[in-house]
Parts: structure tokens; C-alpha cells; sequence
């Protein structure tokens, strides 16, 4: 980060007193207006103004964490139980066995599994099966009713066209010949009548004459009457029978397509239904199968051994005869060798931090020691509020431990101080010696017995000291236990007893 950026952006952030203040014994001067003149005069805690150098460091913590770590689950569908694992605490291998669980009701159930996925096979063999048969036996009752409408069509018009037209030329040619028949009887009989008045004929041969008149006569009334009634009831009556019959043939074809597309449908949805059973049962099988290879685990990655805490009272601990559910974590594997710590940043400080920076690292379970870190990466959202609380919010940021360090389990404690700035030689003064009345800061400067405030400009500070830009000079003596902002708004100065200059002071300087 850009020192000037930083100093500009800090310096317009205000100054807060805090209520205490780091142990400063070695720099305070303890002095007294009257040199034990009075037991009831106050002492005044004197701090003597430095210049040097002034490293800003922001104070977290967090715990330690493994950058690589695996987490290891139980993928057994159901519960069940742990036979054995690997000690806590251990490092193991890649390819190392860590837990062994208890395979005899996924066994049962894999034999179940098996049985319902050979029946369902089955299922859908005979389905396919019938499926063809049906689709056999369809084809051939819609090719009959087909061919069924095709000949009734024929019929139709084979009698409008062929027997209608025959039959009626038939009676026509019959009334012809009838007629023609009674013609020549009627003629014979008039040659016979003739001959008769001359006497060349017999009675009786007149009278078969006669008679075969009337039958002709008779026969030509037939031909007629036939004619009538196949032209007004006969003809009618074929052509309606063969129209309902080819009528009648269009609806058993169109009942067997129905029909025939209704049960093949019907029979392909029971073949899709088994066909999705089917695979159910498959992929079951296959989960049962995956499963009783997951009752042994073997370690993914080299990584030292860390048992799951459980995370409530009625979860049982990691440990051999324990009963676990499918996808419960067992045994988280961090690698070790490459560890870092997530810390919160405060939201009014979240500015002050960049990916990159330098950090200390220090560890409660290793206070002797300390380790470099940098900055690698900052939240860009905060966390939720805390307690619903919206002044709480904090962003989480990771820092990465670059020294190489000692083999520890992860979860300790860590405490980490991120620099923000390095000064080189500048003023610093403890940040309680700084009064902040409106817009302005003050120190109380001991001045020739007396305390008198002094304007200041302030820089860049931490939790214990600000920098001074003006105002100060190295080797001034500020009070440590200057007035309050209220009492120096309403005239009074607690801190090194009445002084009526400090009013007057602190008058001028506003």
C-alpha cells in the first residue's frame, strides 16, 4: 500500500481515546508540582516525547488452519458403524487405510438390491416381448379389416357398376322377349280366327291358340313386375346393404387403429415404467456396490489425523464401535506442511488492508516463537451481523504463514499483528495522551511546573501510540492522564489540579 495514500486516508479518521492504555513504565517520568509538598495534591503522569522510527501493526487472531486439507466423509447410505480407524494425531501416507466400517447391512441390502434389479430385468424382457407380439398380431387384424374396407368398397361398386346394370338389361331383355312372344302369339291367333270363319281349323286348335296368348300375356306381366320390383326394391335394398357394409368396414378399421395404437401405447408405457425401475434399481445397485467399497477408506493425500468434533450432544464421538450416518464427516486430513490463519478485520479498519501485506504470526501453543505471514486474500462481503447486531461487522482475510514451521496440529490458537505502515523517524506520543475537542487534538505540555494544552496534527497510530506532525518537539513532557473533553468544555482541569491558564490556554487555541 501507498505510505501517502494510507497517512491521507487514516488522517481522516478521529482520534478515540481509549479508557487504558499498554504498561509504559519505561518511558514514564513521574513528576509532582511540589515535590511531596502536599499528601492532597494530585501527581501528574508525564510521558517524554520521542523521535524514531514507528512500526503500525493491526492486532487479530484467528486459528490455525491447514491450506490443503481433505475432509473425509462416511458415503454409506444409512448408519453404520465404526470398526476400526487410525489414531488421532498421527501422519499417514497416501493410499493408507484410516477407517474401516461395518459392511454386513450393505451386504444385505446388496443381495436384496441384486434380486430386484434380475426381476426387473425380467420384467422388461417379457414387456419387450409382448411388445412384439402385439405389434405382430395388430398388423395383422388392421391389414384384415383393412382388406375387409377394401372388398366391401368393391361390392358397392361392383353391383352399381356390374350386377344393377345386368340385372336390369336381363328384365329388360325378358319384358322384350315377352313381349315379342305375346306379339306372335296374338298374331297367330288373329291367322287362326280367320281360318276358323272358313272352317279350315278345329275348335280346339283356336282355343290353344287362345291360350297360349294369355301365357304370353302372363309371362310379359311377370318380366314387368320383375323389373318394377328390382328397380324399386331389390336394387335399393343391395346397394344400402353394400353401402353399410362398406361403411361398417371403415369403423372396425378405424376401431382396430384405435385399438391397436391404444394398446401399444398402453403397453409401451408399462415398458417404460419397468425400463425406469429398471435403471432405479441399477443405479441403487450400483450406489450398494460403490458403497461397500466406501466401507473402507483410504487417506486421499499425505496429512496428519484429525478427528471431527461432534457438533452437538447427541452426536456420538469419533471413535471404534460409534455409529455414523452417510455423509457425516469422520476425520478431516490438513497437510501440514503449508499452514495459514483466518482472522476478522474490523469494518472500520478493513481499509487499512491489502492482499500482500507483511504479518506476525505468533502461536499460544509456541509463545517462544514467531513466524512471517503475508496477506493473501480479503473477504469482499462481510459476515453476518453478529447477534443481529449491525455495528458488529467484520470480514474475514486469510494470512499464510511463508517460515516453515514445526509439526502442529491445526485449530491452535494464533494471534497476528499485519503491518500497516513502517515509519522511519517521526514523533510519537501514547495514544491517551491526545484530547480531541471538536475538530481539533491536544496534549497537555508540562511547561515550567505548569500544564498547558498544545494543538497538535496527528498521523498514522495504533492501539498504543499516534504519530505527531506538528505540534511537538522531541523530548517534550505530555501528560498521560490529560483532561477530558468534557471537562475541558465545561472549564475544569481534574488531571493536574485547578489551573485557570489551562482555561485560557484552551480558549486562545480554539
Amino acid at each position: 500500500m501507498n505510505i501517502h495514500s494510507l497517512k491521507s486516508r487514516l488522517l481522516r479518521r478521529k482520534i478515540l481515546i481509549p479508557a487504558a492504555a499498554a504498561s509504559l513504565a519505561t518511558c514514564i517520568w513521574i513528576a509532582a508540582s511540589g515535590s511531596r509538598e502536599s499528601a492532597t495534591e494530585k501527581a501528574r503522569v508525564l510521558y517524554q516525547v520521542e523521535q524514531g522510527p514507528f512500526t503500525i501493526a493491526l492486532p487479530t487472531g484467528g486459528s490455525l488452519e491447514a491450506v490443503n486439507q481433505v475432509k473425509i466423509r462416511n458415503l454409506v447410505p444409512g448408519h453404520t458403524r465404526i470398526l476400526s480407524l487410525v489414531d488421532e494425531g498421527i501422519s499417514v501416507k497416501q493410499g493408507e487405510l484410516l477407517v474401516e466400517l461395518d459392511s454386513n447391512e450393505i451386504e444385505n441390502q446388496l443381495s436384496a438390491a441384486e434380486i430386484s434389479y434380475q426381476q426387473s430385468l425380467a420384467q422388461v424382457a417379457e414387456l419387450e416381448e409382448r411388445l412384439e407380439t402385439l405389434k405382430s398380431e395388430n398388423a395383422i387384424k388392421l391389414s384384415d379389416a383393412k382388406l375387409a374396407l377394401e372388398f366391401a368398397k368393391k361390392d358397392l361398386k361392383k353391383f352399381i357398376d356390374g350386377e344393377f346394370p345386368q340385372q336390369k338389361n336381363k328384365a329388360d331383355s325378358a319384358i322384350s322377349l315377352a313381349s315379342e312372344e305375346l306379339r306372335r302369339a296374338q298374331d297367330r291367333l288373329a291367322g287362326t280366327l280367320r281360318l276358323e270363319e272358313k272352317g279350315y281349323v278345329t275348335p280346339t286348335e283356336l282355343v290353344a291358340d287362345e291360350l297360349a296368348v294369355k301365357r304370353r300375356e302372363i309371362e310379359l306381366q311377370s318380366a314387368q313386375e320383375e323389373l318394377r320390383l328390382l328397380v324399386t326394391f331389390d336394387a335399393p335394398r343391395t346397394r344400402r346393404e353394400r353401402e353399410a357394409g362398406v361403411d361398417n368396414a371403415q369403423i372396425r378399421y378405424e376401431r382396430t387403429l384405435r385399438q391397436s395404437k391404444t394398446q401399444l401405447e398402453k403397453l409401451n408405457m408399462q415398458l417404460a415404467s419397468a425400463g425406469e425401475t429398471l435403471a432405479l434399481r441399477e443405479r441403487k445397485l450400483e450406489t450398494l456396490r460403490e458403497a461397500q467399497q466406501y466401507t473402507k477408506i483410504y487417506a486421499p493425500q499425505d496429512g496428519l489425523v484429525v478427528y471431527q468434533q461432534p457438533s452437538s450432544w447427541r452426536q456420538s464421538p469419533i471413535e471404534e464401535g460409534s455409529e455414523v450416518r452417510e455423509r457425516q464427516e469422520l476425520i478431516s486430513l490438513p497437510d501440514v506442511s503449508e499452514m495459514k490463519v483466518e482472522v476478522n478485520i474490523y469494518e472500520n479498519q478493513i481499509s487499512l488492508v491489502e492482499p500482500g501485506m507483511r504479518a506476525t504470526v505468533s502461536l499460544d501453543a509456541l509463545p517462544d516463537l514467531s513466524f512471517r505471514g503475508e496477506v493473501t486474500s480479503i473477504a469482499s462481503m462481510p459476515e453476518p451481523a453478529r447477534d443481529g447486531n449491525p455495528n458488529y461487522r467484520v470480514y474475514k482475510a486469510e494470512v499464510l504463514i511463508t517460515d516453515p514451521m514445526p509439526e502442529i496440529k491445526p485449530g491452535v490458537t494464533a494471534k497476528v499483528d499485519i503491518l500497516i505502515a513502517e515509519l522511519d523517524d517521526v514523533i510519537k506520543v501514547p495514544l491517551q495522551s491526545i484530547v480531541g475537542v471538536e475538530d481539533k487534538q491536544f496534549c497537555f505540555v508540562e511547561k515550567n511546573g505548569k500544564t498547558e494544552p498544545v494543538e497538535v496534527t496527528v498521523g498514522l497510530f495504533d492501539t498504543d501510540f499516534v504519530e505527531i506532525k506538528s505540534g511537538l518537539d522531541a523530548g517534550d513532557l505530555v501528560s498521560l492522564a490529560p483532561p477530558s473533553a468534557r471537562d475541558l468544555e465545561s472549564g475544569k482541569t481534574k488531571a493536574t489540579g485547578e489551573h485557570p491558564t489551562t482555561d485560557d490556554h484552551l480558549l486562545s487555541a480554539r
